[in-house]
């Protein structure tokens, strides 16, 4: 089990920029003035201290909108961000915080017809920020590391993108985020989905009420839970009616006599990125006391989940003319079917895989289970006539990764026999194989001197 103190690293720092991507930009360096001090080339530098007291510091490559971007109205803000010490980019989109563009016009379009009015907008920022990736792997050949994150509102638009761009975006993170899956955009509820990390409070009402794409992570506070139990009426228990009755009528069920509404005090004011960064107090910070505290709660933090979640697709649905409309474009959906995930980019025409995931991939691609490959490859050689077709193809696997003798006399063992000749028509798929794998490790001592 992990002590209080061990933390997330990439979780905390994304958590940091998406809290900075937020208009006041909180971690951005400044000199005693309140000036911001300027890297070589005048961006500004925010400078990140994780809770073991180690420093890391990355440079403001792009703040959005700006006067070279198409993103203009809707109140769309994003900020681009590279690290000094892993060159990675980080592409933060700002959560709500203008009252008409954010809260009324985007969170009431989630909320009342599927719909999320930024998305063309994220979009144009997510493929400027592979442009700037693209440009710095051109120049230095070896192509960085790209990440999302974003906080509340932002976490819709960061599990879209993730969707969108499927494995071209390294991992992407929310925190407090709405959950993109509700939408009609046809992203599957996919708690197994791959690089996507969804961290929440356990009562944040935001999270709480659409599904989102990708796994989710609750932290809970002694307060929530004290909310839940004394104001709410919620047992700890999975016993409840089989349909949510709305609101404070909950506390009709039979079952379990309970209502989120006294709980939304507490609940609101989980809600600030704050609640996961703060120095100290930050659930982030400890996060296995807040983790543990959630699974021992885990039926009443998932009831209040849940009555929330049914009351927001009551008034999705349930709202004159409009919830008609959501109502015969659901079904079209799900008759369409969900999208793969980076379909879309593909579609569009769109490729990057950063060098580390090729390097991933490749040593991937090379791996030969134990119980298929024989003990060593000596072993495998020392009487081929015996081997299997897959246990050749196993060795000669095996030979692509190691040194260009190996190699070369593991070919030759092979097809020296009759058994073997069949082998030897996978000779040409074998050598561009470990062309693929030179490559790689070319790319990968590449990134690891410009570091």
């Amino acid at each position: 089990m992990m002590s209080n103190t061990q933390f997330n690293k990439a979780e905390y720092l994304n958590a940091i920029l998406a809290e900075d991507s937020y208009s006041d930009h909180k971690h951005r360096k400044r000199d005693a003035n309140g000036n911001l001090i300027l890297n070589e080339n005048g961006q500004p530098v925010v400078s990140v201290t994780y809770p073991d007291g180690e420093i890391e510091e990355l440079d403001v490559i792009a703040d959005f909108p700006n006067e070279n971007s198409n993103i203009r109205g809707d109140s769309f803000n994003a900020s681009i961000y590279q690290s000094r010490e892993t060159k990675a980019f980080h592409g933060a989109i700002r959560g709500s915080e203008e009252l008409l563009g954010d809260f009324l016009w985007t969170d009431g379009a989630m909320v009342f017809t599927r719909t999320n009015p930024q998305f063309d907008e994220a979009r144009e920022f997510a493929y400027q920020l592979f442009d700037y990736a693209k440009e710095y792997g051109d120049l230095n050949d070896t192509y960085p590391n790209v990440y999302l994150t974003g906080h509340s509102l932002a976490g819709a638009e960061v599990q879209y993108l993730k969707h969108y761009f499927g494995d071209a975006v390294d991992h992407a993170y929310t925190y407090n985020g709405y959950g993109a899956a509700g939408l009609g955009y046809r992203i599957p509820t996919d708690e197994t989905a791959r690089g996507i990390s969804n961290l929440c409070m356990a009562t944040d009402v935001v999270c709480a009420v659409s599904p989102h794409y990708g796994p989710v992570q609750k932290y809970a506070t002694a307060e929530e839970i004290e909310a839940l139990e004394k104001e709410g009426g919620y047992a700890n228990h999975d016993r409840r009616l089989p349909f949510t009755l709305p609101l404070s009528a909950g506390r009709l069920d039979p079952f379990d006599s309970r209502s989120p509404v006294p709980v939304l005090d507490t609940a609101l004011s989980k809600h600030g990125i704050g609640n996961l960064t703060e120095p100290g107090t930050g659930v982030l910070t400890r996060p296995q006391e807040y983790l543990e505290r959630t699974e021992d709660y885990r039926a009443m933090v998932g009831k209040f989940d849940r009555d929330l979640r049914d009351n927001r697709v009551y008034i999705t649905y349930g709202t004159p003319y409009v919830g008609a409309y959501n109502a015969a474009r659901t079904v079209a959906e799900s008759i369409a079917g969900d999208v793969e995930a980076g379909e879309r980019a593909k579609a569009d025409g769109f490729y990057y895989q950063s060098t580390e995931q090729s390097r991933r991939k490749a040593e991937a691609a090379a791996y030969v289970p134990i119980e298929k490959r024989p003990e060593t490859l000596s072993d495998g050689l020392s009487n081929p006539a015996n081997l299997s077709l897959a246990d050749k193809i196993a060795l000669m696997k095996t030979a692509a990764v190691s040194d260009g003798d190996t190699f070369a006399r593991t070919i030759n063992v092979l097809g020296d026999n009759e058994a073997g000749k069949a082998m030897m028509e996978r000779a040409d798929e074998a050598l561009e194989y470990r062309q693929q794998i030179q490559l790689q490790q070319e790319a990968s001592r590449g990134m690891s001197l410009s570091r």
